[in-house]
């Protein structure tokens, strides 16, 4: 029986300045590791934190995305917490003012540097993952699934593999979908030292970005899901944030059907979910290509939106507020430009690349 999924447009991908501007914004899905800052009373001491998994982000005079931004914190500053968080922003003391900073981007001593693993519940959202690397012939035929039902994804690919597939990476940007870095070779990062990790991630970003420039998301997932706190502590330190996921498609080996794709994927899909796929595996054309479609009608019946990872992050309907806002702006300017009369856009204080 065919299933008849309600349609849903695919939102064309921002420009690269919108598209950084949005990652940048970090206002961001849930604080994934909670952080107590409480002491049982009295007055707390004094806890600082540090800005990781972006190059920057903006302090805001309130915890909420909309709410005007009063300063920038950039990677590795020092920021003092103030209280508890509230809907997922932390107040906090930056350059002797206060104000509000994203949870999800500030690591606090002796804990594990936060790591973005699922999205805020109440947005019937999914983001589909494709990490790509893994050297098989790759299973094209996604790209298209994806581009023909209108479908956004997020594909993580190696350094070496973008070397080597060049044309395929410019594709996947010229469709719309969002590339982030799965570093550079199939080594597990847990068995590196510090100088080696850091090298396979800024490897894997210098030879991404000589193909697609900026279009290079700062979204990290570490080959073979190996990642502990050292490795979350060096990624974050890069500027990248670290991605993980709560479902799995377990489409990585040469058995995978895709009977056991679905089994695994639509009926453990919740509000919020990033699903890990693979693009270029042994069995990917005859497991994952095979099963997308149907993945895609399943959850579309029951009424959820697909995402990228950088929407993921944002709160409900804050993708389509900025985009909508980066349009006026643009049509301001461009009503400037040809000499019409126009009021003056909203200032436009979100940090750049």
């Amino acid at each position: 029986m065919t299933l008849v999924r309600p349609r849903t447009t695919r939102r064309s991908r921002p420009s690269l300045v919108i598209l950084m501007a949005l990652l940048m914004l970090v206002g961001s899905g849930p604080a994934v590791a909670a952080q107590d800052t409480g002491t049982g009373g009295g007055r707390p001491p004094l806890v600082m934190a540090t800005v990781t998994g972006a190059e920057a982000i903006n302090i805001r005079e309130c915890p909420e995305i909309t709410c005007e931004a009063i300063s920038v914190a950039e990677l590795g500053d020092t920021v003092e917490v103030t209280g508890e968080p509230e809907d997922g922003f932390t107040p906090v003391r930056h350059g002797g003012r206060d104000g509000y900073a994203y949870d999800l981007f500030l690591g606090r001593e002796g804990l594990p540097v936060p790591r973005f693993v699922e999205g805020a519940p109440g947005c019937d959202r999914i983001a589909l993952a494709f990490n790509v690397g893994q050297g098989f012939e790759p299973s094209v035929g996604i790209l298209d699934i994806l581009e023909r039902e209108e479908v956004d994804a997020t594909f993580f690919v190696m350094g070496w593999w973008a070397e080597e597939n060049p044309e395929l990476v410019e594709r996947m940007v010229e469709l719309g979908f969002e590339v982030g870095s799965h570093g550079d070779q199939a080594i597990a990062l847990t068995n590196r030292t510090d100088a080696e990790v850091v090298a396979d991630i800024e490897d894997a970003a210098a030879r991404i970005r000589a193909i697609i420039g900026d279009d290079l998301g700062p979204a990290f997932t570490p080959y073979a899901a190996a990642i502990d706190d050292r490795v979350r502590s060096l990624v974050a330190s890069t500027g990248y944030l670290p991605v993980g996921w709560q479902i799995t498609s377990d489409d990585w080996d040469y058995d995978a059907t895709a009977e056991a794709v679905w089994d695994n994927v639509v009926p453990n899909a919740y509000d919020g979910a990033i699903v890990e796929l693979h693009f270029d595996g042994p069995a990917t054309e005859e497991s994952t290509q095979t099963a997308l479609p149907w993945i895609i009608d399943g959850l579309g019946q029951r009424g959820y939106e697909f995402v990228t990872i950088s929407d993921m992050m944002l709160p409900c309907g804050a993708a389509d507020a900025l985009e909508a806002a980066a349009e006026a702006d643009a049509e301001a300017a461009s009503e400037a430009a040809s000499g019409s009369p126009t009021p003056s856009p909203a200032k436009d204080d979100r940090p750049r690349s």
